[in-house]
This record gives structure tokens, C-alpha cells and sequence, in this order.
């Protein structure tokens, strides 16, 4: 018995009436009668008892209107995995992020997907910085990645997510603490607590280019892991 041999039996079930089940069904009702038989020839048994004025469930078709629903409903939700799959609204999506500017960014997107696509699994990858998340994309080992790049290779996609303001820390003793804006040539002369990473680092590298472009090359007497550590 398939999909469509269940779906013609229960709607006979619910009818008791060829000719009422067949306009359901959007079909004559010679090949209903046809469908019905061969489905009982394949199970060797009869399913209804006939007679010139009336239909009636014999115990094996009784016995089978579980199963053909069970069939009907397994049939469904196959279809609707499908589906589902091909929309993107099940599987696993992997996101790699780096730097505490995109945590916000991270937890809102995880809050959404639970919403809005609560069978689809979402993993989340952290990096010290941003050139090696975006290496795993690159390889495809993750899906995409939240980051700040001084440019992107031409064979990825990107959409701008926001801008972050670059923002000096001083003690509260320091000359410009009290200052809402100061120039990099204000600070050519204070020394520096810098983040690792060198030229893998988009923050550092912007940061760098911005003292150049000042005149002056930074003091750096310290270095720590992160920005929170700063």
C-alpha cells in the first residue's frame, strides 16, 4: 500500500460511498473501484463489504485505517523535512566571531534563529582574531563569520553590520581624561598598552596607520591578551 492507495481508502472510510469519495477524491469512480480492489488484492482480503445499496468496513479494513493514517502522516512530515531543509529552517549553521565588539552582535543573532527557526542548530566559534575566522570561511569550515577586516577577499559576500567608535582609555588623572574628543598627535607622547597580533589583527593595524598618519611612531611598553584586559 502507498500514499495515494491510503489516502483513497480512508476517504471510502469517512464515506461509505463510492461515488462521494471518488468527487473527493477528484477522480471517476470506475477507477476508484479499481484502486480499492487491487489494494485488496495485494493485501488478500476484502476491505468493504458491497452491496447495491451500501458500503461497510469489513475487520480488516477496520484493522487498517491506523496504519494508512500512520502511512498518510509519516509521508507528511518527510515532505515537510524536506522542505524545511531546502529553506533553511533545520540543519547546523556555523558562525565564527572574534573580539568582544561582536558579542552583542552574536548574542542577538543566536536569540533570533531560537525564535524564528527553533530546529535549526547554531554553533558558535570564538578566535582572538578576526583573519582566522575568516580563514575557516575561506576553507568552509564555518559558514560565516562576525568580524572587523580592513578588507575582504573578492570571492565572499559581506553585509555591514555597523560601525564602532575607536575610543581612548586613561586614567581619570591623565591631562585629556576630561576631553570628549582628542587627536592621535595629542597622544604621540603617552605610552601604550597594546592588544597581540601583529598584522592579524584589524584593530591593531588600524590603530597603527592612524599614529602614522599623526607623525609619530607609539610607545608600546605593554601587552596584554584582550580588550577587557585593557
Amino acid at each position: 500500500m502507498d500514499v495515494v492507495d491510503a489516502r483513497a481508502f480512508l476517504v471510502l472510510v469517512e464515506e461509505l460511498h463510492f461515488g462521494r469519495a471518488a468527487q473527493r477524491l477528484q477522480m471517476g469512480q470506475p477507477p476508484l473501484s479499481r484502486q480499492i480492489q487491487r489494494l485488496e488484492r495485494a493485501l488478500g482480503t476484502k476491505l468493504f463489504k458491497r452491496t447495491s445499496r451500501q458500503v461497510e468496513l469489513t475487520v480488516a479494513g477496520q484493522t487498517l485505517i491506523e496504519p494508512a493514517r500512520e502511512l498518510i502522516a509519516a509521508s507528511e512530515r518527510a515532505v515537510e523535512s524536506v522542505k524545511s531543509t531546502i529553506t533553511g529552517q533545520i540543519g547546523t549553521v556555523s558562525l565564527g566571531f572574534a573580539g568582544a565588539s561582536s558579542n552583542a552582535e552574536v548574542a542577538a543573532l543566536a536569540r533570533q534563529l531560537a525564535i524564528k527557526t527553533p530546529r535549526l542548530r547554531f554553533e558558535v566559534t570564538s578566535s582572538q582574531f578576526a583573519d582566522d575566522a575568516l580563514k575557516k570561511v575561506l576553507d568552509k569550515s564555518l559558514d560565516f563569520s562576525i568580524g572587523l577586516w580592513e578588507f575582504l577577499p573578492s570571492e565572499l559576500d559581506s553585509l555591514h553590520l555597523g560601525d564602532d567608535d575607536v575610543l581612548v582609555a586613561v586614567h581619570k588623572n591623565h591631562p585629556l581624561a576630561k576631553h570628549d574628543r582628542v587627536s592621535m598627535s595629542q597622544l604621540a607622547q603617552d605610552a601604550w598598552i597594546n592588544l597581540p597580533g601583529g598584522y592579524n589583527s584589524a584593530l591593531q593595524n588600524r590603530f597603527r596607520n592612524l599614529s602614522l598618519n599623526a607623525g609619530f611612531v607609539p610607545k608600546r611598553n605593554q601587552t596584554v591578551p584582550d580588550s577587557w584586559t585593557v
